[in-house]
């Protein structure tokens, strides 16, 4: 199981949000489907699969425990990026790929895949 993998599992029922983990349907009809960024998108991916709960209050714990990786120093990919010059871990990588270079939850996979996660 990949990271990238989940992330693309994710993406198959839900739409892309920025600056949130996983916002639920609502439940006055209007939004149907889930929201959530490439690591909300990775963690319904652990859920598809049976393993993390849809009702985990920290989905990011899920995701570290399953992928240590994220734990890891990671190069922010953008070059002019005015984030470039802080150190981050590979979570808050694909968090700010996500939030803030507002790349799509799919290019993030494809950028994790080429890290061969």
């Amino acid at each position: 199981m990949k990271l990238s993998e989940l992330i693309l599992e994710g993406c198959i029922d839900s739409r892309q949000v920025i600056g949130v983990f996983l916002a639920r349907p609502s439940r006055y009809g209007e939004d149907e489907e889930y929201g959530c960024c490439a690591m909300g998108a990775a963690f319904l991916g652990l859920v598809r699969r049976g393993l993390a709960p849809i009702y985990a209050a920290n989905g990011e714990l899920y995701l570290k425990r399953e992928f240590p990786e994220l734990n890891e120093p990671a190069e922010f990919p953008e070059r002019d990026c005015l984030l470039k010059w802080k150190p981050y871990d590979l979570y808050n990588v694909c968090t700010l790929l996500n939030d803030d270079a507002e790349w799509t939850r799919e290019r993030i996979a494809e950028y994790l895949q080429s890290l061969g996660y």
